[in-house]
C-alpha cells in the first residue's frame, strides 16, 4: 500500500477516535456526575449539597394539580432551628433523596434553571400540595414516635381523610422548628390558624387575662394527646402522666397545668366532716418560695396526683365548675379526707422526702409527742413553715416568733413587748434571741420536760457570757461567775454538775427575770425593777420585808473599798470560828486530862494514919 493512501487511512481512524472521545465526555458531562452521586449514601450529601440550589428565592416546584411550591430554605432560619442546632442534615428528613438535582424529579440541567435569572419551576412528583407535606409528615415518626399519638383528635380527623388535618409541619413548621419553651403567644397564634373561631374568645376569657404570659391553650389541650370531647359537655382534658415525663408535665417549670384551676379565688375543697379549706395557689407566691426557686412542680409534693381534675375526686367538667354565670361563685370541690386536718397530716409525709435531717431531729420534740399522744392540731411542718409560700430559713427573724404565735398567742404577746422581741421585731437585731433561739427549731423543747429548767442557764449563758455581744449593747458579761455578790451566784456553778434529767429548786435566770416578759432593770415593768422587786422576791420567800428585798441581790461585784472591808470581816469571821474550834478542841483536851487525872486517884487505895 502506498505510504501516502496509509498515512490518510490513520489520519481517519485518529478522528474517528477523537470524535467518539468527545462524544464519550459529552456523555459523561451529562450523566456521570448523575450516576456517580446515585452511588453515594445519604450520609455524604451536606447541607451544602442541598443549600446551593434551593437558596435560590425563585426555586419553585409544581405539583400535578398544577399548585405551585416554594422550595427555598432559609440557610440562617435551619441553622438556628433545633434540628439545625442538633447537626441534623436535609437528608436526615428527606431520606429518599440521594442524588442531586433529585432522581424522583426530572432530570434537570444548569441552563434550564439559569436562563436570564427566570423563575426556575420543577415539577413535583405529588398530585397535589397536601399530599407532599402528608408525605414528609411520615418521616418526622423516624425521631419522634415517643410524642406522636395515633389516639389524638388530630391523628382521627386525618385517618378520617380530612386531607387539612393538622400535620406535624402546620404547628411546628418544617425548615425552622423552634424548642417547645417557646414564648406562650406563639403557641396561641399556631393554635389560632385552624381555631379562629375560639381564638378571640380565648383572648377575653378570665384564664388568659389571669396571666397572659403563660396561660396558653396547650395548658388545658395537652399537645399531642388531644381528646375529641362530647357536644353536651367539655370535659377538661388530661395531662401526661408525671411518670411517662420524668415527674414534670408540660411547662411543668410554671405549674401552669395546676394553677390554671387553682389560682381561681374562690375554690374551695371540703372534707367529709364539712370542714373546708381554700384551694387557692397563689403562682406568684409559689414561685418566689424556696421550692419553686429550685424549679420544684407542684407533683414534687403532691405526687400522688398526676391527673386533673385528681384521679381521687369526681371528674369534674368545665361546666361543673362555671355552670353560674357569676364569675366570682365560690366552687367546692370534696376532698376525699374525714377533715380538713386529715389532709394536712397526709401530705406532711411528703416533706419527709426531702427533709429526712429535719424529721429525725423532731422525732423527740414536744410537737411530735404531743402529735403522738393523740393530739392531731399538734404542729406540723406546714403549720410552721407554710404551704405554698415556703421561705428560707434565713429569712426575717421576726417571722419564727410570729409563727409560733399562731398556737401560742399569750407567749407571744409577752415576748413581742420583752426587751427580746423588741430587739428582734422592731430593731431587726440579729444577736437578740427569737422562739427558736431558746426552744429550738425542729427539736423543740419546754417547761413541761424534764431538765428543761437547769438547760435554761446555760441557754441565756449563750448570749450573757459572751463579752463581745454584750459589750455592743452595755450589758455586763460576767453576771454568771459564782464569786459575786449574790446569794443566787453562788450555786449556778452546781447546774453544770447536775443531770438534764434532774430538776434542782435553786433558783435559774426566768425565777427573776421572767420567761417572755423580760424587760430591762430600769423598765417600770420589770420584775426586777425596784419598786417591783419584793413581790418578785416573795414568789420563792414568802415572809421577805422591804428591808430583805433592800439587800444587794442582783449581779453586781462590790468596789475596792468594798471588797477590802468584806475580805476584812471574812478574815476576822473566819479567825474567830478558827479561835472558837480551838479553844473547843483545848478545853476538851483538859477535860479528857481531868478526867484521867481523877479516875486514877480514885484506883489508888486509901491509906490512914
Amino acid at each position: 500500500m502506498p505510504v501516502s493512501k496509509r498515512m490518510t487511512n490513520n489520519k481517519l481512524l485518529i478522528a474517528f477516535l477523537v470524535a467518539l472521545l468527545l462524544l464519550g465526555l459529552e456523555w459523561l458531562a451529562r450523566t456521570g456526575g448523575a450516576n456517580a452521586a446515585s452511588n453515594d449514601s445519604p450520609a455524604r450529601l451536606t447541607n451544602a449539597n442541598c443549600i446551593m440550589c434551593h437558596q435560590d428565592e425563585q426555586l419553585n416546584g409544581f405539583t400535578r394539580d398544577s399548585l405551585r411550591v416554594n422550595l427555598t430554605v432559609d440557610e440562617q432560619g435551619y441553622n438556628q432551628s433545633v434540628h439545625g442546632q442538633a447537626g441534623v442534615l436535609c437528608v436526615g428528613c428527606h431520606s429518599t433523596f440521594t442524588t442531586y438535582p433529585h432522581s424522583e424529579v426530572e432530570q434537570v440541567t444548569c441552563e434550564q434553571c439559569h436562563v436570564d435569572n427566570a423563575t426556575i419551576v420543577v415539577p413535583l412528583p405529588h398530585d397535589n400540595g397536601r399530599a407532599m407535606e402528608a408525605h414528609f409528615n411520615e418521616t418526622c415518626k423516624n425521631c419522634h414516635a415517643d410524642v406522636y399519638s395515633a389516639n389524638s383528635i388530630h391523628a382521627a380527623v386525618a385517618a378520617s381523610g380530612q386531607v387539612n388535618a393538622p400535620l406535624c409541619t402546620d404547628c411546628h413548621g418544617a425548615h425552622e422548628i423552634q424548642s417547645p419553651a417557646v414564648p406562650p403567644e406563639r403557641i396561641i397564634t399556631t393554635c389560632s390558624r385552624c381555631h379562629t373561631d375560639v381564638y378571640e374568645d380565648f383572648l377575653s376569657n378570665q384564664h388568659y387575662a389571669a396571666d397572659p404570659l403563660t396561660q396558653t391553650c396547650a395548658d388545658c389541650h395537652i399537645p399531642h394527646e388531644l381528646q375529641a370531647a362530647p357536644a353536651e359537655v367539655t370535659p377538661t382534658p388530661q395531662p401526661t402522666p408525671v411518670e411517662e415525663t420524668g415527674g414534670q408535665t408540660y411547662l411543668s417549670l410554671w405549674n401552669s397545668t395546676c394553677t390554671m384551676c387553682h389560682v381561681y379565688p374562690n375554690l374551695i375543697g371540703k372534707a367529709a366532716d364539712t370542714s373546708t379549706v381554700s384551694l387557692t395557689v397563689l403562682e406568684q407566691e409559689l414561685s418566689k418560695s424556696v421550692h419553686g426557686k429550685a424549679g420544684l412542680g407542684c407533683a414534687a409534693c403532691h405526687p400522688s396526683i398526676t391527673g386533673y381534675p385528681h384521679h381521687d375526686v369526681e371528674q369534674v367538667s368545665c361546666s361543673t365548675c362555671h355552670a353560674s354565670t357569676d364569675p366570682e361563685a365560690m366552687i367546692i370541690a370534696d376532698l376525699p379526707y374525714e377533715s380538713t386536718r386529715a389532709l394536712s397530716i397526709d401530705l406532711n409525709e411528703a416533706c419527709y422526702s426531702c427533709h429526712e435531717e429535719e424529721f429525725e431531729a423532731s422525732a423527740n420534740s414536744m410537737h411530735t409527742k404531743s402529735f403522738e399522744d393523740g393530739n392531731m392540731y399538734a404542729p406540723l411542718c406546714v403549720d410552721c413553715h407554710g404551704s405554698h409560700a415556703v421561705q428560707p430559713a434565713q429569712g426575717s427573724r421576726a417571722s419564727i416568733s410570729q409563727s409560733c404565735a399562731k398556737c401560742h398567742t399569750a407567749a407571744y404577746t409577752s415576748y413581742q413587748s420583752s426587751v427580746h422581741g423588741e430587739a428582734v421585731e422592731k430593731d431587726g437585731s440579729l444577736d437578740a434571741p427569737t422562739c427558736a433561739d431558746c426552744h429550738g427549731m425542729h427539736n423543740v423543747t419546754g417547761p413541761g420536760e424534764t431538765g428543761f429548767r437547769n438547760a435554761t442557764v446555760a441557754i441565756c449563758t449563750r448570749c450573757h457570757a459572751d463579752q463581745e455581744m454584750m459589750s455592743r449593747y452595755g450589758v455586763a458579761s460576767d453576771l454568771f461567775t459564782p464569786d459575786m455578790d449574790s446569794f443566787h451566784g453562788i450555786p449556778l456553778s452546781l447546774f453544770n454538775q447536775q443531770g438534764l434529767d434532774q430538776t434542782v429548786s435553786n433558783p435559774v435566770c426566768y425565777d427573776c427575770h421572767g420567761v417572755h416578759t423580760i424587760r430591762k432593770s430600769d423598765d417600770p415593768l420589770s420584775t426586777v425593777y425596784p419598786a417591783n422587786l419584793l413581790g418578785t422576791c416573795q414568789k420563792c420567800h414568802p415572809d421577805a420585808s422591804s428591808r430583805f428585798a433592800s439587800a444587794d441581790l442582783g449581779h453586781t461585784r462590790s468596789s475596792a473599798s468594798g471588797l477590802s472591808l468584806k475580805s476584812g470581816i471574812e478574815l476576822i469571821y473566819a479567825s474567830l470560828i478558827f479561835i472558837l474550834f480551838a479553844l473547843l478542841v483545848i478545853y476538851i483536851l483538859l477535860d479528857v486530862r481531868k478526867r484521867r487525872v481523877e479516875k486514877k486517884q480514885l484506883s489508888q487505895p486509901v491509906t490512914g494514919d
